[in-house]
């Protein structure tokens, strides 16, 4: 037995299951979602991209903030030092002792106008008691020796400027950072404290005055890490030795940098830059919080984000639409194919679709030398039972044999036709003449156990069968198989209707082309 290529198959014989709409129709939907998925690649990558510019331009911005506040601390603080070590040189001077008052406050403190926000500048004897302030020529009464910065320089004569931690002051009250360094004697011993101080609210006003958004901060500190000053304003602050691991870690590599982590005052994500203070042992940094960085990008990455989801939503209805068109448009060719094809009583092949598949499987016998076998099929009695009973009873009666044939064929190549009128053809490719008389007789089986469920009379239910069977070949045609059917048909019906007869003979070339000149 053979069986036929799908490429040689026809598409007029194809089962209706089997029809495929035009590849460009079905490839048209993939090539619509595969240019979706390309604009959305892009969209991201541009989301992405702008996402790594903001976070670029809070990284330059940061570091400018910070350069430029490093710097004017940095002459702010170096002005109040030098306002210092003009008063301790003064000090040095014969008779500053016996000079006016007003004379002596100029001479030691002539240089302290030039320093912003100073608060005052003081010198304090060895036992800590004041004995000069810059604010009056004569000085309030208060000891001053269990201060930091009095106690690291009476301990250590090699600290040079001390910046302490903020303090309030027991005079006026005022929240203040305190620069000192120390007094010695010609001897080389402790001989006091000279120090200036500078009002934290400067420090507060500078850095509020920054605004890279609700969420930065700004922060002074030492470089063992205790905070001098924060921003947003912080009570806590004051005394408090708090070491920021990180910022102090980052120092101590390099003193201009960045980094982001979480803050541990307010518990956001932040990126910090932070700088050295000059040649000072002070750092100030900067944090921006992410969602200060992102909050443009993310208004713009939003919109963008519903654009592609719109564009998404539209083009998998376009998809939709478009796969729903094709399947009723498939459909629509299925069932014209099926009414181009079929007999619309009895459900079998037509006369075309039958001379089609005849020649087809006819050329594929020739190439394979395998026999193609032809049942002639006619319904004894139809014209009688049809004048009898009318043209429904007839037509029901054609629809049980279309029926009873369709249900005897079971390979994918067999082919039951109506032939004509009540005359049907079964073509059996692949089979000899045995077996077609095998279908023959289960054709037979089937329509009359079908009509005698419909209450038809033994009479009726009747068919003649005639079988032909040829293996094609040089001489032989397929109207020889045709004519050899035909002849079996017409020989059972002579020999009393109600039977199956086989091919009286092998066709030869000879017959054949007698049949050809008749």
């Amino acid at each position: 037995m053979f069986r036929l290529r799908d490429e040689e198959v026809p598409a007029l014989l194809r089962p209706m299951g089997a029809w495929r709409p035009a590849v460009g129709w079905g490839r048209a939907p993939f090539a619509i979602l595969l240019i979706c998925l390309c604009f959305c690649g892009i969209c991201g990558w541009i989301i992405l991209d702008a996402r790594q510019a903001a976070w670029k331009h809070a990284g330059i911005v940061g570091s400018t903030v910070v350069a430029a506040l490093a710097a004017d601390l940095a002459r702010n603080i170096e002005t109040l030092d030098l306002s210092i070590l003009g008063a301790m040189e003064n000090l040095k001077l014969r008779g500053i002792e016996t000079l006016p008052p007003q004379y002596r406050q100029r001479l030691l403190f002539d240089r302290s106008v030039a320093a912003r926000h100073v608060s005052a500048i003081l010198v304090i004897k060895e036992d800590g008691q004041i004995r000069y302030d810059s604010r009056m020529a004569d000085p309030l009464k208060a000891d001053l020796s269990d201060r930091d910065y009095f106690k690291i320089h009476k301990n250590n004569d090699a600290v040079g400027l001390f910046i302490a931690k903020p303090i309030i002051s027991r005079i006026t009250g005022v929240a203040l950072i305190p620069f000192s360094r120390r007094l010695a004697k010609p001897d080389g011993s402790f001989g006091g404290v000279v120090v200036g101080s500078m009002r934290l609210d400067y420090f507060e006003k500078t850095f509020g005055a920054i605004a890279l958004g609700p969420g930065a901060t700004v922060t002074l500190a030492r470089r063992d890490g205790i905070v001098l000053v924060r921003s947003p304003p912080d009570s806590e602050f004051i005394e408090r030795d708090k070491n920021p691991d990180q910022l102090i870690d980052m120092f101590s590599e390099s003193p201009v940098g960045q980094f982001e982590t979480t803050s541990v005052t307010d518990g956001t994500r932040k990126l910090f830059n932070y700088s050295q203070v000059g040649q000072l042992p002070l750092v100030v940094a900067t944090g921006q919080s992410f969602k200060d960085i992102f909050a443009q990008w993310w208004r713009q990455a939003s919109a963008i984000g519903a654009l592609i989801a719109a564009l998404v939503a539209s083009t998998i209805a376009l998809v939709a639409s478009l796969n729903r068109n094709l399947r009723l448009r498939e459909r629509a060719e299925a069932e014209l194919a099926a009414l181009a094809t079929t007999d619309a009583l009895t459900g079998l092949a037509n006369r075309r679709s039958f001379n089609d598949a005849l020649d087809l499987h006819w050329r594929a016998a020739a190439r394979n030398a395998s026999p193609v076998s032809l049942l002639m099929i006619d319904s004894d009695y139809f014209k009688i039972y049809n004048d009898t009973f009318g043209h429904q009873a007839g037509d029901k009666l054609l629809m049980q044999m279309g029926l009873a044939i369709s249900a005897s064929l079971k390979r994918p190549g067999d082919l039951g036709a109506r032939y004509g009128g009540d005359e049907f053809a079964v073509l059996l490719p692949g089979s000899f003449v045995e077996g077609a008389a095998a279908v023959a007789q289960k054709i037979r089986q089937t329509y009359v156990s079908a009509c005698h469920v419909d209450g038809i009379s033994a009479r009726y239910s009747r068919l003649s069968i005639g079988v032909a069977s040829l293996v094609p070949g040089e001489g032989t045609q397929m109207r020889d198989l045709i004519a050899a059917a035909d002849e079996a048909l017409y020989r059972a019906k002579e020999l009393g209707r109600n039977r199956t007869e086989l091919q009286a003979k092998t066709v030869t070339p000879e017959t054949s082309l007698a049949r050809a000149k008749t």
